[in-house]
């Protein structure tokens, strides 16, 4: 008797479990708009740009520095990936800041 209501117990638990993600609304932290979807694409994207010019400076340092590399060449690639890496700073916080604006978290 008493293992038949605790199988049946464990049975109806089991299947609240189961059911219950169907039964009750989603909540409020899994909804997004596709305005919060578009600002995380565009920091998601911006963030990837940075990373890469951060990774071409180190290459462009190592290169130099293991004599690969003329000093011309290493100060031109060094300017302009510096200048990269600044812009995406740039427009990282200025996404930032339109998605403050809007009101979107």
């Amino acid at each position: 008797m008493f293992a038949n209501i605790v199988f049946a117990a464990i049975l109806l638990s089991l299947v609240i479990y189961i059911l219950l993600p169907f039964v009750r609304p989603p909540s409020v932290q899994m909804e997004t708009s596709a305005g919060e979807q578009g600002y995380a694409v565009k920091l998601q994207r911006r963030k990837e740009s940075y990373v890469r010019a951060l990774r071409a400076i180190k290459d462009i340092d190592f290169e130099y520095a293991s004599a690969k590399m003329s000093a011309q060449d290493y100060q031109k690639l060094k300017k302009h990936y510096n200048l990269k890496a600044a812009e995406c700073l740039k427009e990282l916080e200025e996404i930032e800041n339109e998605k403050e604006e809007k009101g979107i978290t």
